[in-house]
């Protein structure tokens, strides 16, 4: 028996869900090797720039070697056809000079036409050459960009087979084994060999029902509950909600992330639990759970169906039970 008396109650909305960390990364190899060397276990902590694998490089390594010859023997041709430019270059001058005073000459009638038409053929001739020696370096110069893009690529490629920690954090989930190959590319999503996750900052994503959504609010607290930790209650507050609605099999329903005080508990990702999320207090006038039950309207006196508070037009209604002198 506990007496009617004016409390504070609080108003929550339920939610369930699974517990996560915050911040996850899922590292995935960005090559296709096999892996070499692999000094990490699932459970580990690890520091950002740690190393967390190494891959297979021998072929990249030939790759890179070979592109590399490829542009040096491009720069030596390149060196090959300037020297012939600069040469040419010497020669039209002459030409030009020689034409300007055979032209001289003609015009003096000192010179036959012959003399003149071979100069100028000759004129013609190294400035064609000139040209075709031109268009050829700047073919060689746009080949060599092409060579030394393929080149930092390669770089590139090779540097991946080095695979560091992106951050600290804890390693939540191993995928692979030493010696596997794995595949993976800078365009496309590769093997993800492990998840780091900080574990000092736990998320509970829970289901809002979306009856429910329009009540709550960022900052609000939450009581958490979560299985495998039944005799304590989390205290929580809401992080984010979802702008868009969630659609399972079993209806519709608005993520909601509540980031959880974790008061010094190691909290694991994948927990199931449930929140309690306080949308309101109020001062109202309360009564034990107990004693509040459903009574159908005809089975109830004639003075407490014609009571103000009563839905006449309703089959039942909500009646609290009161005890006075020892009778309910």
């Amino acid at each position: 028996v506990e007496p009617a008396a004016v409390r504070r109650v609080i108003e929550t909305v339920s939610a369930p869900g699974q517990i996560r960390p915050l911040n996850m990364i899922d590292v995935a190899a960005e090559v296709s090797a096999r892996i070499v060397e692999l000094p990490v276990n699932e459970g580990d902590a690890v520091t950002a720039g740690q190393l967390l694998a190494r891959l297979d490089g021998s072929q990249l390594e030939a790759a890179l070697k070979a592109r590399k010859a490829t542009r040096d023997g491009r720069r030596a041709q390149m060196r090959a056809e300037q020297f012939r430019l600069d040469g040419l270059a010497s020669q039209l001058e002459f030409a030009e000079r020689e034409l300007a005073r055979v032209q001289s000459l003609h015009d003096s009638g000192d010179v036959p036409r012959r003399e003149l038409d071979q100069a100028l053929e000759r004129v013609d001739e190294l400035r064609t050459q000139q040209n075709a020696l031109e268009q050829n370096l700047a073919q060689l110069e746009s080949t060599m960009m092409v060579d030394e893009a393929e080149i930092q690529r390669a770089e590139a490629e090779l540097s991946n087979t080095v695979i560091v920690a992106p951050r600290d954090g804890h390693i939540t989930q191993l995928n692979v084994e030493l010696g596997e190959v794995v595949t993976g590319s800078t365009t496309q999503p590769g093997t993800v060999l492990m998840t780091i996750a900080d574990l000092r900052r736990i998320v509970h994503d829970a289901e809002v029902a979306e009856s429910d959504v329009a009540r709550i609010a960022e900052d609000q607290i939450a009581d958490i509950h979560v299985n495998g930790y039944p005799d304590r209650v989390f205290t929580g507050r809401v992080r984010r909600i979802a702008l868009q609605r969630t659609t399972s099999a079993n209806g519709g329903w608005f993520k909601t992330e509540i980031e959880i005080d974790r008061d010094g508990v190691d909290l694991r990702s994948g927990h199931l639990a449930n929140a309690e999320i306080r949308i309101a207090e109020h001062e109202e006038l309360s009564v034990p759970y107990q004693a509040i039950v459903v009574r159908e309207l005809d089975r109830l006196p004639a003075e407490v169906r014609s009571d103000p508070l009563v839905d006449a037009t309703r089959r039942s209604t909500l009646v609290v039970f009161r005890l006075e002198d020892g009778v309910a």
